[in-house]
């Protein structure tokens, strides 16, 4: 994006300090270009790597590093041999992170934390995971104003499976306020996923597993670590064109 003809603006005013109405409701964009040498992230890690604060800004913010985005991923690293969340820049093609690894959350128990699913929701980020913390692995879910956090820890857990689950992901409803959250129930016999549906994100409403509840398979027996999207009317035409099937 071309900023040449972009205004200077002190970021140390209000907006109506530099002409705008002084209740205007309204999103502004600004850009600040650094140069980062390579020396600074020599041996960093979730200690000193790289932290953006913006403490000013009112209600929303989006931050993107060289327009490039953000991934979250499970990585064991140090002495403890503890599996934890961390977040990275990825590049266009999926292939190189941009920026060293660091820490997404910090689980106050000694234990391992893996598969972080992020939905931003409104002016919030809902981070779900899994947790080791008991003999079954479960979901648990954290909260934060930013997707690179810090994330408030809850204890209550999500899922209501009586064995160990995983790979959890979030998705809405269409139309309705109204989200699922959905997890791989890998030791259930045979493998399943499960389902269940919340409103305010503490309260959860088991949907079952698949053909046992409202959600129905059509040309697979043993799903894996599942991720749903929304597509619009002319994706799913294409995709009809690609695959030739009807609905």
């Amino acid at each position: 994006m071309d900023d040449t003809s972009w205004d200077e603006v002190d970021i140390t005013k209000l907006w109506d300090k530099k002409g705008f109405p002084q209740n205007t409701h309204a999103y502004g964009w600004y850009r600040i270009h650094v140069v980062i040498p390579k020396s600074v992230f020599q041996g960093a890690d979730q200690q000193n790597a790289i932290i953006l604060n913006m403490p000013k800004a009112d209600d929303v913010d989006e931050c993107f590093l060289n327009g490039k985005l953000m991934l979250s991923f499970t990585m064991r690293y140090g002495a403890d041999g503890l599996h934890k969340l961390y977040y990275s820049y990825v590049n266009d093609d999926y292939d190189t992170l941009l920026t060293p690894p660091h820490q997404l959350f910090e689980y106050p128990k000694a234990c391992s934390c893996i598969d972080s699913d992020i939905t931003r929701v409104g002016d919030k980020y809902h981070l779900y995971y899994v947790a080791h913390d008991t003999d079954d692995s479960g979901v648990k879910h954290a909260v934060s104003d930013h997707a690179t956090g810090p994330y408030t820890y809850e204890p209550g857990w999500c899922d209501p499976e009586q064995t160990a689950c995983e790979a959890p992901t979030l998705w809405q409803m269409i139309g309705r306020d109204e989200w699922i959250l959905m997890y791989d129930v890998f030791s259930a016999r045979p493998n399943n996923m499960g389902f269940s549906a919340t409103t305010d994100f503490v309260h959860y409403t088991d949907l079952g597993h698949f053909n046992q509840g409202e959600m129905k398979t059509t040309n697979f027996t043993s799903p894996k670590h599942g991720a749903v999207i929304q597509i619009t009317k002319k994706e799913l035409r294409r995709l009809q064109r690609q695959w030739k099937f009807e609905l």
